[in-house]
């Protein structure tokens, strides 16, 4: 939500569309996710045009270093909602990458969580590792609260473009 906020708010932001092998959410191809076969996928992250691969549910996801270049090179932010494992490869892949941490309540993050069309044990590991998601916070160069999504935009955008003029 806080992405679409930043989108509708910016035109210096480009959305980078994941891939991923699970149809019920490629189905909506290019809007969130590029939906691939698993011998697709496997091909492109083998052949190293991926920076980040991860598995979560049983399916892949993953980015293309290639659709980060092409959102660069138009001159636009490269903005994506990932776990922290692909921000920081994004990190050591292309250079003044800024992460920030958008910080829930966990009674935010349970609810949210809750509803998600997981199966019950999927849930049990999302749940037990939300503690230590947290202390990621820890290395992400900002935090934002994400209990107001139009505020947290507002900062991101704000932070993010000011820094970006500071160059």
């Amino acid at each position: 939500e806080i992405a679409q906020c930043i989108m509708k708010k910016s035109r210096s932001f480009a959305k980078l569309t994941s891939y991923t092998t699970d149809a019920t959410v490629g189905m909506q191809s290019g809007e969130q996710y590029h939906y691939l076969s698993l011998e697709a996928f496997r091909k492109m992250r083998d052949s190293g045009e991926m920076f980040e691969s991860t598995m979560y549910a049983g399916h892949n996801y993953g980015s293309c270093k290639k659709d980060v270049e092409q959102i660069l090179a138009s001159g636009k932010h490269v903005l994506t909602v990932m776990d922290i494992c692909g921000a920081m490869s994004l990190k050591t892949h292309f250079s003044n990458v800024t992460t920030v941490y958008v910080q829930r309540s966990k009674q935010a993050l349970l609810e949210n969580l809750l509803q998600k069309p997981l199966n019950l044990d999927e849930k049990i590991k999302r749940i037990m590792s939300l503690e230590s998601e947290q202390k990621n916070a820890d290395i992400c160069d900002y935090i934002v609260s994400g209990d107001d999504p139009q505020q947290a935009a507002k900062e991101i955008t704000a932070n993010l473009l000011k820094k970006s003029r500071k160059k």
